[in-house]
């Protein structure tokens, strides 16, 4: 039958994550819990690789001791492995859109000190694109790029040249993955990678990053497609559950993959509370949801987690959605701190009954973006990337004051808007 072996498999767990701002802290301890039981649960399998599919990190510019807890970490992991089970684990890397860009990444903050056996997978070199190979195991990938459609194009015979090596494939993915996740409203078709397009390149499995809910393996192809999901909850409005999987193989051919879910730090429950069509006056939409933040402090006490509550208000309102959305939060805030109760969010989607008017639609971001730089013919996909460019370093570098960039920032960005509207005057010249 061959060697058998055991791959440990995760993706998205977003180290560093402070989101909501007002328990910061605590939600970064949720994400750095997380991490450290996916590594418990890897140790305890005793896997021989480690798989993670993108979004190390929450971001390129993560806090030191963000940087210093992954290391320390995975080097848990691999001292663990090496005295337990006295083998080595290979731990391997796709770059997610929130580790940065492949010229400025944060997984190089972590390569450097485990390069024996941290290795980073997508990204281009010489003569093609960076692959991890041995004799069990062939993992190559896609580091993410908003124009995932056509960057996957380009690479694919690469990573399919790259996998004929390998006795058990797999390809590592940060993109949405069209015929396999729900596609979320307004991504624009060129950042996702069709089915077809993941399935072509032969590998054995497929492990998608970014969409960050789990769903079960789907067989296609010959290929097995794995969406593990994150860690915890990146957005309040994640379901779960949340965890890792553990894949084993046995003579080059995938014979088992289990998900082990991971106990959060803290419970994160979504309810809705909605007039079902009919019009409800503010004071009504209040006690309904405070009889929901009752209901979650009640669960909360008979749970060793703190918990956080969303509430979205859906419906119909008889008044002003402002003065609903702060009344409701006034009377929610005030349960807030009792039984392990540390947040409440509340989403407003009442429509108030007096501004029910026909408005007309806005264009998604992208399509706009796309009819104003149409202009500029065959380049404006290097002006998309510029500006999916400028919105990561804003993101990360932005003045807390004004949410603008210094000029050192900054000038490497103009320069490169003038170049390309320079080729594009010279092509219209040239035509």
């Amino acid at each position: 039958m061959g060697e058998s072996f055991k791959i440990g498999i995760f993706s998205d767990t977003h180290v560093g994550r402070s989101i909501p701002r007002v328990v910061g802290d605590k939600r970064r301890a949720a994400f750095k819990h997380a991490f450290s039981q996916a590594i418990d649960v890897f140790i305890r399998e005793g896997v021989d690789y480690v798989l993670h599919s993108g979004d190390l990190f929450e971001r390129r510019s993560m806090r030191p001791e963000d940087t210093a807890f992954v290391k320390k970490e995975l080097q848990r992991l691999i001292d663990a492995i090496s005295e337990l089970y006295r083998k080595r684990v290979n731990i391997v890397v796709v770059r997610g859109n929130h580790d940065g860009t492949s010229e400025n990444s944060a997984l190089d903050y972590v390569w450097h000190p485990l390069a024996e056996y941290f290795h980073v997978v997508g990204e281009d070199e010489d003569g093609g694109i960076s692959t991890f190979f041995d004799q069990q195991i062939c993992v190559a990938g896609l580091g993410y790029t908003p124009f995932a459609k056509k960057t996957f194009s380009e690479k694919a015979d690469s990573i399919k040249k790259a996998l004929s090596r390998g006795s058990f494939k797999v390809l590592l993915l940060h993109a949405f993955v069209e015929g396999h996740h729900p596609i979320p409203p307004g991504t624009p078709e060129y950042s996702t990678i069709s089915a077809s397009q993941a399935l072509s390149v032969g590998a054995d499995l497929v492990v998608c990053g970014h969409y960050h809910g789990h769903l079960d393996p789907a067989e296609k192809g010959g290929s097995v497609l794995l969406t593990p999901g994150g860690t915890d909850a990146i957005d309040l409005g994640d379901k779960g559950p949340f965890g890792v999987y553990i894949a084993e193989v046995e003579g080059g051919a995938l014979q088992s993959l289990r998900f082990v879910e991971l106990k959060p730090l803290q419970l994160i429950k979504s309810v809705k509370v909605s007039s079902e069509g009919a019009v409800w006056g503010i004071q009504r939409f209040v006690e309904k949801a405070l009889a929901e933040v009752r209901s979650f402090a009640e669960q909360l006490k008979f749970s060793e987690a703190d918990g956080i509550l969303r509430v979205v208000l859906d419906g119909r309102v008889d008044g002003d959605d402002i003065d609903l959305r702060v009344a409701v939060e006034r009377e929610a805030f005030k349960h807030v701190g009792e039984k392990g109760l540390l947040y409440v969010e509340v989403d407003c989607r009442a429509s108030p009954v007096s501004r029910e008017l026909a408005l007309p639609a806005v264009p998604e971001k992208s399509s706009f973006l796309q009819e104003a730089f149409s202009p500029l013919g065959e380049l404006v996909p290097e002006a998309m990337k510029l500006v999916s460019d400028v919105e990561v370093v804003l993101d990360e570098r932005a003045s807390t004051a004004t949410g603008l960039l210094t000029d050192r920032d900054r000038d490497p960005f103009v320069k490169r808007w003038v170049k390309i509207l320079e080729e594009a005057v010279e092509h219209e010249q040239r035509n």
